[in-house]
């Protein structure tokens, strides 16, 4: 645990094989945990209040430009973490409606988190804008807390993208942000599909350095639940808005892969959802592995542009905790 150059507390655990562990940390202070492992590499999170739960970063997704789609100044509060030994210089915009409403430059020390809130500023009166933090002399990792206290990761520069999925979106309760930063309008075209198939498609113009709301509850009110596939004549942002302020950043299509870790599942309360985005069926195997050994495995085809709901709650799975999720695609 680091705040302003100082450990404030150091320990070291062993893990064995196929093993996931619980290590209780409290505090108070506003700094933030670095592991580092030996031997073997190793997936981290941390759960906060109402039971989020964050995977840990590595190292590798800091960026010098980083981009929070959607912000409420009035509610909302920047945290900026520098890992680097030394000082990083970051500028914070604020913008919408091709417009910049403040820049604001602030110096964040080495392995310090740093806090910025527009609360108590006359920008508190903005309903909604879209922040760039560019940083000088380090790569640094950027969020914001929402008024339910969940942390939303910023998305870097780097993986902006012209084609991205939104999984799990229910038309009658979410809503969708989309931002562009480019200095140039941007065309997109959004599409709901479930069971392989679109049923509802819109097309979108937004203008230079823009943040939209699209809102189709009244629409889509009597909708099932899909995934959303947003395409663009240039690489954008996009994040579901969820109940209690929580939100979801969309995944561009290259974060899709064959192998795949969900940490910290519990089959008797929750569900898995695979979604296959490709144009032909693929086959799945699902491992549920608690305590080093596999305590369930099984196979599922997944139909092209299908989100797959698994329910296994009447598995052997469901009676063990501290599982975790191993999702391998065989072709």
């Amino acid at each position: 645990i680091l705040q302003n150059r100082r450990y404030l507390n150091r320990r070291q655990i062993s893990l064995s094989a196929y093993l996931q562990g619980l290590v209780a940390v409290n505090w108070r202070a506003n700094g933030y945990l670095r592991m580092a492992t030996t031997g073997q590499k190793a997936y981290a999170w941390r759960q906060g209040k109402g039971g989020y739960k964050y995977l840990a970063k590595t190292r590798s997704q800091t960026a010098s430009t980083n981009f929070i789609p959607y912000f409420e100044p009035r509610r909302d509060i920047l945290y900026l973490t520098n890992p680097n030994k030394r000082t990083v210089r970051a500028t914070i915009y604020l913008a919408n409606n091709n417009k910049l409403y403040n820049k604001k430059v602030i110096r964040i020390k080495g392995r310090s988190v740093a806090q910025v809130s527009y609360k108590r500023s006359k920008l508190r009166r903005l309903r909604s804008v879209y922040v760039r933090v560019n940083s000088r002399g380090g790569r640094i990792f950027v969020s914001k807390k929402t008024a339910s206290s969940f942390f939303a990761s910023a998305q870097t520069a780097g993986k902006l993208s012209k084609e991205s999925i939104i999984t799990n979106f229910s038309p009658s309760r979410n809503l969708l942000y989309i931002t562009n930063p480019n200095r140039k309008p941007v065309r997109v075209i959004l599409k709901y599909i479930k069971d392989g198939r679109s049923y509802y498609a819109k097309r979108l113009k937004i203008g230079p350095r823009d943040v939209i709301l699209v809102d189709n509850r009244r629409r889509l009110k009597n909708r099932e639940e899909a995934y959303l596939q947003i395409k663009s004549n240039r690489a954008i942002m996009a994040s579901k808005r969820m109940a209690n302020a929580t939100y979801q950043l969309a995944q561009p299509r290259s974060f899709a892969s064959k192998t795949l870790y969900a940490a910290d599942f519990s089959a008797a309360s929750e569900t898995l959802y695979i979604i296959n985005p490709a144009g032909a069926s693929s086959n799945v195997s699902v491992n549920i592995i608690a305590n080093g050994a596999v305590i369930f495995s099984g196979t599922y085809d997944v139909p092209a542009n299908t989100q797959l709901p698994i329910d296994l709650r009447g598995s052997a799975a469901a009676a063990y905790s501290n599982t975790y999720l191993r999702i391998q695609v065989n072709n």
